[in-house]
């Protein structure tokens, strides 16, 4: 943005420059500034004191100063230029045209600007009029304004470089000084600059690859173009070329240079493109490195929050009959009891020293679970599992039974086994029905070559028809008890689904439930 205001303001100096150059060269009476070349038409004195009115409101403008004063000065130079166009039409004099200097080089109209010139200034200062209008409809007829000043500007230039003079009596531009055309092409195309997004300024003031290419295309085929018109017309003006072939050599010329420049700037697109392409290829390998490590750190997450679970969970189990064990050592009543209780810790704190061991190696190594199995003995997992619920078993009476017969071993991640074994049986003594005995059964079998463990107890049940859906479900529990945390199910489920199982559950409230591991 600061680079577009530094053209204004640049383009405004210019303009005010030029203006006070002419002015003195009338003043003075210096030929060269009045017409630059011999025989050339001359700057008039008031053109040249537009310029410098239209020159400071375009530089009020790029400063977004004093904007009323800059209208201000717009709209004097709006009234000069149409009281010169209305003399012209209707033939009157009203004194403007010699009002600060003689103008004794021309014999028609002496000191009046050209009806072109004229119409110019209107178009200009009306486009700074309302150039910083909110309404952006307002400001697109302003810059449509100034692009049909440069057109006009532009014209009057070629006609000067081409030398054509039936171009300028074509194009009413006979008396329109050079200076002129290039004063009214700088400040337009300067001005055109305070709203760049609009109308063709946007097409060549984007950053986008195609108002790049267009700046390109745009410079290179107008000044081949201007080339190949100039060799055109000396080529007429000498006589080398009948006026049918100079046209035809014209475009014949004119289609190799537009598609030599088509072929380069397609090769420029298509190295972009390629360039584009490779980027693109690196942000979707960067995608999907970041999306397995998001993957990766989910399942950590998961892995992380499971290990909470299992820690909180199969800790309570062992400190809870540490606490009954306690408790019946304190109201036994012989000596022998004692000693019989006193083994029980002893075997319940050593479970609970290799429980945290597992945890703590179960948190080492989580990457891979399929690193983590061994054989293990159900028998062995069960014995392990009623010793460390000894004082639930001794409290409530509780008779379990395993029938590993068909199966009598797994291999398995001895952790996540110890820790179902402990969920299922702690579940089925916690919820037994009261006034009868826990009895709970294990029994594994192979039903199509694959292992299946049933874990049957004679507990409470569930009420599955109600609550099937969320059986397994963190945090969702189904009776009415004080230890009730709704996580057992949840992380056995969790545990044997990692290691590709399945669990499914029959329940009958007030008959017990079943409890069926595929493995």
């Amino acid at each position: 943005m600061r680079k577009k205001q530094s053209v204004i303001l640049s383009g405004s100096v210019i303009i005010i420059a030029i203006g006070i150059a002419v002015i003195f060269g009338w003043v003075f009476k210096i030929d060269f500034l009045k017409s630059i070349f011999p025989d050339f038409a001359t700057m008039k004195f008031n053109t040249s004191l537009g310029f410098i009115l239209l020159g400071i409101s375009s530089y009020l403008i790029g400063l977004k100063k004093r904007l009323q004063l800059s209208i201000m000065l717009a709209f004097i130079v709006f009234s000069m230029a149409f009281l010169t166009i209305s003399q012209e039409l209707f033939n009157y004099d009203l004194g403007i045209d010699q009002l600060f200097v003689i103008d004794a080089d021309s014999q028609n109209y002496p000191g009046r600007m050209s009806q072109l010139t004229a119409i110019c200034f209107c178009l200009m200062a009306t486009s700074f009029i309302g150039i910083q209008f909110e309404n952006k409809n307002y400001r697109l007829v302003c810059q449509v304004l100034l692009h049909v000043v440069t057109l006009m500007a532009f014209i009057g230039i070629m006609g000067y470089l081409f030398n054509v003079p039936i171009f300028y009596k074509f194009t009413f531009l006979s008396s329109m000084a050079i200076h002129t055309a290039l004063a009214f092409l700088i400040l337009s195309i300067s001005a055109a600059l305070v709203n760049p997004s609009l109308g063709i300024a946007g097409l060549f003031t984007g950053v986008n690859i195609g108002n790049k290419m267009a700046r390109s295309l745009f410079a290179q085929l107008t000044i081949i173009t201007l080339i190949l018109a100039y060799l055109t017309v000396l080529s007429y003006r000498y006589k080398i070329l009948s006026v049918e072939y100079g046209i035809v050599l014209f475009a014949l010329s004119f289609i190799l240079t537009s598609l030599f420049l088509i072929w380069r700037t397609s090769r420029e697109l298509n190295f972009i493109d390629q360039k584009r392409a490779v980027v693109e290829n690196g942000l979707i390998e960067a995608k999907q490195d970041l999306e397995v490590l998001t993957k990766r750190l989910t399942e950590q997450n998961v892995q992380l929050a499971n290990f909470v679970h299992i820690t909180s969970h199969n800790l309570r189990s062992p400190v809870s009959n540490l606490n009954s064990l306690l408790y019946l050592y304190k109201t036994a009543e012989t000596e022998e009891d004692k000693n019989s209780l006193f083994e029980k810790f002893e075997t319940v704190i050593i479970h609970l020293s290799s429980t945290l061991n597992t945890l703590v190696d179960a948190l080492r190594i989580k990457e891979n679970t399929d690193n983590e199995r061994e054989i293990i003995q159900f028998e062995d997992v069960l014995s392990k599992t009623t010793e460390i619920i000894s004082a639930q078993i001794i409290e409530t009476g509780a008779r379990i039974k395993g029938d590993f017969e068909n199966a009598l071993e797994i291999e398995y991640n001895s952790g996540y086994l110890e820790s179902i074994f402990l969920n299922l049986l702690t579940n089925a003594i916690k919820y037994r029905t009261v006034g009868r005995p826990p009895k709970i059964e294990l029994k594994t079998e192979r039903i199509n070559d694959q292992l299946v463990l049933t874990v049957s107890d004679n507990g409470m049940g569930i009420d599955l028809k109600r609550h099937r859906h969320k059986l397994f479900g963190l945090h969702k529990t189904f009776h009415r008890h004080t230890e009730a945390k709704g996580v057992g199910l949840f992380m056995t489920k969790t545990q044997i689904e990692k290691m590709g199982g399945t669990i499914s559950a029959e329940s009958e409230v007030g008959k017990g439930s079943i409890f069926t591991i595929k493995f």
